[in-house]
């Protein structure tokens, strides 16, 4: 489920396209359609909706251009998810905003032809917000509301927000769990940078993307200490066809082939080290991170600095 890539499908009468891509992204499609999302990172479950999931990723937007958003999905009967709403800034500040937008839209107050026109205005900055929409309405000549009907659509919606704040709440620890997790992959990186070859950097962040896009429990990337490649063997370990390393300190780690490396490209890469120095890694989940490294079994081989 939680994929680098995914097919998403966007319904064109959703709030995600009546609201929110056409004031963050100036687009609306007339059309029910599929988009490409890609370079999925940060997935993690909604706290309140147990079919929804969050992820960070980019897709193309209007006139081929690269957009990022953090999107919020909903599982549905077919094979794709479906966009609930996208978001481009601060979550909690983006919350509101799109709760706002729904609730003008949907009293008729506004248009989406409104919104692909404030567009550029969200785009510099000075619409990113309740309050800079409702700045923004009353500047300037939108036919459907007037100065004192958006007062009351405005203390309305105020009403609705409130009682919304234990959803804000779930939306709130969500954000503070990819803040650790972010926190968590910058650690990683760092360490990376300072025990692995220049080359092999982008690759380790790649496998730390993969990890944190795993469904289930959490997983964290953990690399072991320099060592000394001798040999690469093919052995049976705990019953299981395993790639094994051979360490010159006598370490011996495993990989299971058929799990991990089904079409043995670490296995050739680590053969391909061989007698020279390496790093490897290993996943373990969140609550107990040193669970498979103790061990012995490994994920992934780097040649180190």
């Amino acid at each position: 489920m939680y994929n680098k890539n995914k097919s998403v499908y966007l319904d064109s009468r959703g709030h995600a396209n009546l609201d929110s891509f056409p004031l963050r992204y100036g687009v609306h499609y007339p059309y029910s359609k599929t988009i490409e999302l890609y370079e999925c990172t940060n997935w993690i479950k909604d706290q309140k909706f147990s079919d929804r999931h969050h992820v960070d990723a980019k897709f193309i937007g209007k006139d081929n251009q690269e957009e990022f958003g953090h999107f919020v999905l909903a599982e549905s009967q077919f094979d794709n998810m479906k966009i609930v709403t996208v978001w481009k800034h601060d979550m909690e500040v983006e919350y509101k905003l799109s709760n706002w937008l729904r609730f003008l839209r949907e009293g008729n107050n506004i248009s989406v032809q409104d919104l692909l026109e404030f567009h550029p205005y969200y785009a510099n900055g000075t619409a990113t917000s309740f309050e800079e929409i409702y700045k923004l309405l009353l500047d300037r000549d939108v036919k459907k509301i007037t100065n004192k009907k958006l007062e009351n659509v405005a203390k309305d919606f105020q009403k609705e927000i409130e009682a919304k704040q234990d959803e804000l709440s779930d939306l709130l620890k969500i954000k503070l769990e990819l803040s650790k997790i972010n926190s968590q992959l910058t650690n990683d990186l760092d360490k990376a940078n300072i025990k692995i070859k220049e080359f092999e950097q982008e690759k380790f962040r790649e496998e730390s993307n993969k990890a944190q896009s795993q469904n289930g429990e959490k997983v964290i990337v953990t690399l072991g200490e320099k060592l000394l490649l001798v040999k690469v063997n093919d052995v049976i370990h705990r019953g299981s066809n395993c790639t094994e390393l051979e360490f010159s300190n006598g370490e011996r780690q495993w990989m299971k082939q058929k799990t991990f490396d089904k079409f043995g490209i670490v296995t050739q890469k680590a053969k391909s080290l061989i007698n020279e120095t390496v790093i490897t890694s290993s996943w373990n989940p969140k609550s107990n991170p040193t669970l498979w490294k103790k061990q012995g079994y490994f994920r992934n081989i780097y040649k180190a600095n």
